[in-house]
């Protein structure tokens, strides 16, 4: 590609017009499509399997939570089983 001297002089305008100002632009966007942006995709992928991890921990909480559930009634159930069986327990060796 060949550069011609107008297009050397614009650049120089532009530099003198706007030389820090460009340069902390053309800086910023560097940076940003060099290191932020790679940076901001891999936590986007971070972040979608870090929200299937929770959806699944959630499930498992609602299963556990309806086991928990479960065994409580079951317990309870028992509980009364218990008592019956020992009451009748009491009244066969009474009778004795």
């Amino acid at each position: 590609m060949i550069v011609t001297d107008e297009q050397k002089s614009n650049v120089f305008r532009f530099a003198d017009l706007y030389g820090p100002y460009a340069f902390g632009v053309v800086s910023l966007l560097l940076i940003w499509y060099a290191i932020v942006k790679p940076e901001l995709d891999h936590r986007a992928i971070d972040f979608a399997q870090q929200t299937k991890i929770v959806q699944s921990m959630n499930d498992r909480d609602r299963v556990q939570d309806s086991i928990a559930r479960s065994l409580a009634s079951t317990a309870e159930s028992l509980s009364a089983t218990a008592t019956i069986l020992e009451r009748a327990t009491e009244r066969f060796e009474d009778r004795k």
